[in-house]
């Protein structure tokens, strides 16, 4: 870091062009899925020194400054019209896969599932839990219902009661044969 003499109104530091690569490096894993500390080990840091990096840069405006330019970026690009194609991203995007998006979007509904802190409301959790539960098939009990309601015995329209016994008798013994499979 070099000395500006701006920095003290500005909060902004010259960094040489080694430590502004690294924390663009940093930017660009933090956007993957939000996590700092995540972003610090895959960049190389040890465990022990991650989190105290990954707290140090998340102070920093310059990193501030860049992922909010990355996201008022992504903002543009996916609420424009004529860019349907999420496949072909600008730069600075990093490339999602579905299962990595898959992801990121579970571990999002934990934590709003389960984060109780300042901005937390009870119906965002209640909402986040009624997702993940979908999500784990946790609402079987719908199911049930719908294979018993579709067990019922249907009564056939026919004309007379004979044709209509005969008719029930067929469906008795169906409704039996798989009842014992």
């Amino acid at each position: 870091m070099t000395y500006d003499p701006n920095a003290f109104v500005t909060g902004e530091v010259s960094y040489t062009d080694s430590e502004k690569e690294l924390r663009d490096k940093f930017i660009v894993e933090y956007l993957r899925d939000y996590n700092s500390y995540a972003a610090c080990v895959r960049l190389g840091y040890m465990d022990e020194m991650a989190l105290e990096e990954a707290q140090k840069l998340m102070e920093e405006p310059y990193v501030k400054r860049g992922i909010a330019d990355a996201e008022a970026a992504r903002a543009v690009h996916l609420s424009s019209k004529k860019d349907a194609d999420l496949s072909k991203l600008p730069d600075g995007f990093v490339p999602h896969e579905e299962e990595t998006d898959r992801q990121r979007i579970v571990s999002g509904l934990f934590r709003e599932a389960f984060y109780k802190g300042p901005g937390s409301t009870h119906s965002s959790r209640v909402a986040a839990l009624s997702a993940l539960s979908k999500i784990y098939k946790l609402d079987k009990e719908e199911e049930k219902v719908a294979e018993i309601v579709s067990r019922v015995m249907v009564v056939p329209a026919v004309g007379n009661v004979d044709d209509w016994e005969q008719a029930a008798s067929e469906q008795q013994a169906e409704l039996k044969r798989t009842v014992t499979q």
